[in-house]
């Protein structure tokens, strides 16, 4: 990730899986959540963590962002599936092509 749905299959349909392990974050204070973010998503999107499902849905466009605090263990892994069908959707490039991030902000409540 990034990368755009035709820039990888073409004009082919079908569903992409994109994975990654990562450490929980250090020094995370307890006024302070972790947030996932995903930018830059065209086409059906489903999110694991921690093979507990945490999303699916349909989107075209900017961002989406989930609260995974108290979700983190000490050792995890992110699966995402996108399904793009370029043949339905000629007009957009598709896929997962923007940034995947954890964020840390300050909990305001």
């Amino acid at each position: 990730m990034p990368r755009d749905w035709q820039s990888l299959f073409g004009d082919s349909s079908g569903t992409a899986e994109f994975r990654r392990k990562f450490h929980r974050p250090t020094n995370v204070e307890s006024h302070e959540t972790v947030i996932l973010v995903f930018t830059g998503i065209r086409g059906r999107l489903a999110v694991w963590l921690n093979r507990d499902s945490l999303v699916e849905f349909h989107r075209i466009g900017d961002s989406v962002e989930f609260d995974v605090t108290s979700q983190l263990k000490e050792y995890n892994e992110l699966r995402a599936e996108i399904t793009f069908d370029p043949q339905a959707e000629r007009d957009v490039s598709g896929g997962l092509y923007g940034v995947v991030a954890l964020d840390i902000r300050w909990d305001e409540g």
